[in-house]
């Protein structure tokens, strides 16, 4: 199994903003993390769903960690050339139904390529986008809380 994985930071330091700012960032980076996993099922391109559901968005120190755990997921992402596929099983023989539903059994099969979705390149993206808006939007409210705070206790 390939893993395809990518750190999304923010350009803050977002393990001070943690120190400081402790569970107000932590949920911020929680509902970054679920805006980024629906985004995720949006562009991800779908076959058989694999891709899919190997999905997995994780909370690091510099932001977000998102990964693909399919052999194929940079096959989708950047393309294939065409290929030779050779069977792995003890019997010597690949096993694949064509169009009409009838087994085919063949001991190599040439792929011919597929072009690359580049998908990864636009989740990446986003998901920066959504990770800043998410941590900015946590420090207006905190700032307004604060401000808030402070002229409560300036008012008479």
């Amino acid at each position: 199994m390939v893993t395809i994985t990518f750190e999304v930071g923010t350009g803050y330091a977002v393990a001070d903003l943690r120190n400081r700012f402790g569970e107000a960032i932590e949920s911020a980076i929680r509902k970054a993390m679920s805006r980024i996993y629906k985004w995720a099922k949006q562009i991800v391109p779908i076959d058989t769903g694999k891709l899919l559901r190997s999905l997995k968005v994780f909370a690091t120190e510099s932001g977000v960690r998102i990964e693909f755990s399919t052999r194929y997921a940079e096959w989708v992402n950047y393309g294939a050339l065409p290929h030779m596929i050779v069977p792995q099983t003890r019997d010597g023989y690949l096993r694949f139904k064509d169009a009409s539903g009838e087994w085919i059994f063949r001991k190599r099969v040439i792929h011919p390529g597929i072009k690359g979705d580049y998908f990864l390149e636009e989740l990446g993206e986003t998901a920066r986008q959504i990770l800043v808006e998410e941590i900015e939007l946590a420090l207006l409210t905190i700032s307004l809380a604060h401000s808030r705070a402070q002229l409560q206790r300036v008012a008479p």
